[in-house]
């Protein structure tokens, strides 16, 4: 079992963090030594949007398990379905072409099931986080200028509706805004940084490469909704056919619970904070 950890977090001190640009668009870049911007190497990007390599993941592997949070688990059939009933449920309720919907949930199932529905539906997605003061909550929402608000209750509902499970097939251009992440705030008012779906995208394929994520791969899902590495780490696995699992915060203030649970969960790509990994890497030290 230690060799086994040890492999996992080799990787998770390998993957590095991205940020969108604090404008729409903007690409992210940096100085060589000679003045040049560079942003890395070029890749062919296909003409589809991250949803859409989703759905034909669950076209092909409907019985497959995506994704996996404690005792829970969907397969690509059911949570595509699942989104799909959500996405419809978006669209009665007047969600069009980049409308911001907030997804306010803890981070399990009907989350990951949020997300892809808003993409699904057109709309841009908000993370927020559901104990963030109702003040930071409001402030986040109106300058979004969020048309709707998932909850947990409003998800469950929008399942209970009996929408059709069938893709929607909504056109989703890819400079259309596909997320809004807010800023901790920390030097002044939150921001509110934007990102289109090619840049989305394009941000995941590269760490389906950089990371080797395949349909063998199961990634570990640790981040806050609010942190931006949250959405990689839900999503990047099912674009392949791989598996996301869900890691509570409980679990993960637990180093020992946390070792355990990436272990027992077959995690091949994990992601944290320098600080952590050197407590996990301490707590590894004193294993037998």
């Amino acid at each position: 079992m230690a060799v086994e950890i040890a492999d996992v977090l080799a990787t998770a001190a390998h993957a590095s963090q991205h940020r969108c640009g604090p404008r729409r668009g903007a690409a992210c870049c940096a100085l060589t030594p000679g003045g040049h911007m560079t942003t890395g190497p070029r890749r062919a990007l296909p003409d589809r949007r991250a949803h859409e390599l989703f759905e034909i993941q669950a076209q092909d592997r409907p019985d497959a398990i995506a994704a996996v949070h404690g005792s829970n688990q969907l397969t690509y059939g059911e949570l595509n379905g699942r989104a799909n009933q959500v996405a419809r449920a978006l669209v009665a309720r007047g969600v069009t072409r980049e409308a911001v919907v907030g997804v306010m949930t803890e981070r399990n199932l009907d989350w990951l099931t949020a997300v892809l529905a808003v993409f699904k539906a057109g709309g841009a997605y908000l993370p927020i986080e559901p104990h963030f003061p109702t003040e930071r909550i409001a402030k986040m929402v109106s300058r979004a200028g969020a048309k709707l608000v998932l909850t947990q209750p409003v998800i469950e509902a929008a399942l209970e509706e009996g929408h059709a499970a069938s893709d929607l097939g909504i056109a989703v251009a890819r400079d259309q805004l596909a997320y809004i992440y807010f800023t901790s705030g920390s030097t002044g008012e939150p921001k509110g940084a934007m990102c289109e779906h090619l840049g989305f995208l394009n941000h995941l394929l590269a760490k389906i490469d950089d990371l080797q994520i395949t349909e063998t791969t199961v990634v570990a899902q640790t981040a806050p909704q609010c942190f931006d590495i949250s959405l990689w780490q839900l999503i990047s696995a099912l674009l392949v056919g791989g598996r996301t699992l869900i890691v509570e915060q409980e679990t993960i203030l637990d180093a020992e619970r946390f070792l355990e649970r990436i272990v027992a969960g077959g995690v091949n790509v994990v992601q944290v904070v320098p600080s952590y990994l050197e407590v996990l890497v301490t707590n590894l030290a004193q294993r037998p």
